[in-house]
């Protein structure tokens, strides 16, 4: 009986992985300004001259590169890359960022001065992370006295 059972689960699981094998799933059409996430690795976003990676042990959002000038980062998708910790620092200088996907995600908690220089932010999705307090000091940006 159990033969019959093993040998019935070895078909099951070879007919399960011949059939996937022969799916492809279509990528959708890369929009201008957003990352083409198929030509970067899973550890790593660019955006512009930047690149974007989680490093640590509280995989923390690192920037390199020097984008500051750059107005070709325009949409920044940073959404479901296991991001934990946003320093305060990681956004200075990203001017020409519109469009900032931070969703799906594990932050719970958002730096003073985060978007701070993130002067052309028109759309900021968080959903979907643990925040569970958000004050509108957070996202009000410098003063401007």
């Amino acid at each position: 009986m159990r033969r019959h059972i093993y040998a019935q689960l070895a078909a099951w699981c070879f007919l399960c992985a011949a059939l996937l094998s022969t799916l492809s799933v279509a990528k959708p059409l890369p929009h201008k300004g957003y990352v083409d996430t198929s030509t970067v690795s899973a550890f790593e976003r660019r955006c512009g001259s930047c690149t974007f990676e989680v490093v640590g042990q509280n995989n923390a959002l690192t920037r390199n590169g020097t984008c500051d000038k750059d107005r070709s980062c325009i949409n920044l998708d940073l959404s479901a890359f296991g991001i934990r910790s946003l320093p305060a620092r990681v956004f200075q200088g990203l001017r020409s960022v519109r469009r900032l996907k931070l969703d799906r995600n594990f932050v719970t908690a958002l730096p003073m001065g985060l978007f701070d220089d993130l002067s052309e932010l028109i759309l900021l999705t968080l959903d979907n992370n643990g925040i569970s307090r958000l004050t509108q000091s957070t996202l009000d940006g410098p003063s401007s006295s």
